[in-house]
Formats: structure tokens, sequence, C-alpha cells
């Protein structure tokens, strides 16, 4: 979904300003802190992303958040993994909303994602430009575990729609 159809996302380079977002919740901890904090875990998840080991054993950020932060109180990590999702959500632009819902009167459409943070506000997003009803099946990797689309979760995507799936092995290994 993010760089697909929605854009603006994955707001983690250098230049971005995680304290600003951070004070805009009305957060109160140290600037200096929240990008130390939030480039901690980004790093992390980043090296467990490309690890074949962590495939299907995919840390959520707030896993990480306690990792790498575990003298953080609840209310902190709560406010530094929203900042987290904030910088990883995107929009999707009015045209490419329209063209998936024209798609969706001829195909039937499923969506599987591979978000690093939780999917509520990604569901925000899908609802705000009008296609959360759309799709017939939404399936986000991490609350499996996943860090990228597995046999299993197609699997569930299809067995969903009642696709009549041919050749698994050649477009899924």
């Amino acid at each position: 979904m993010n760089g697909t159809f929605m854009f603006g996302e994955d707001r983690f380079g250098p230049e971005e300003n995680f304290a600003f977002t951070y004070a805009g919740l009305g957060g109160c901890l140290d600037s200096k802190q929240v990008e130390e904090i939030i480039r901690l875990c980004y790093n992390s998840m980043a090296l467990d992303y490309e690890n074949p080991l962590k495939y299907d054993d995919f840390p959520q950020v707030r896993e990480v958040l306690e990792r790498v932060t575990p003298n953080l109180s609840a209310k902190h990590l709560q406010e530094i993994e929203l900042v987290v999702a904030l910088h990883e959500l995107g929009t999707v632009p009015p045209p490419f909303a329209d063209a998936l819902k024209r798609l969706s009167h001829r195909r039937r459409l499923g969506l599987v994602s591979n978000l690093w943070s939780r999917k509520e506000l990604w569901l925000q997003e899908l609802d705000r430009a009008g296609l959360l009803d759309i799709f017939e099946g939404l399936y986000f990797l991490l609350t499996s575990g996943a860090s990228s689309p597995r046999l299993r979760c197609l699997r569930w995507l299809w067995r969903r729609l009642r696709l009549i799936v041919f050749s698994v092995r050649k477009y899924c290994l």
C-alpha cells in the first residue's frame, strides 16, 4: 500500500524531525531523546527486516521500542509509537482512490500490506479515501508476525476471495 497507491510515506530520512511531530502530540520528552529513540527503533527494525531469520518473527514497533528503551514509561512508549506510525503513514491521492474504485467495479480486490506499525491509522486513511469497503480481504502481515508476504498470508487472501490458484510456487517463493 505504501508507495503503491499511498504516498508521502516512510519518512525516516536524516532530514525528518521526529521531535517536532512528537511535540505536536503534546509529548514532553527532550527532543534529542525523541530523535535518538526513534532512530534506534528504525535502525533495529531495518536490520530485522533484511534478516531472513526474522521473516516470520518480525517484531512490532512497540516491542522494539521496549527493547531499545527499557526504562521509558508506558505513556511515553505509546507517544513514540504513534510518532513512528505517523512517519510511516502516507495518504491516498484522490486520482489513485478514484482509479481503485473504478477497478473494484470490474475486479475483486484484496490487500496484503507489510506495515511496521499498528494498522489503525492505515484503516482510517483507507476510510478517508473511500477505499475501505472496496477490498474483499485485508491482511496486515504484522498480525501474523511476518515481515513480507509469505505463502500462508497469500493463501489466506486467496481463500478469502475464493480464488483458484494454478501455480503458487511460480509467483510466491
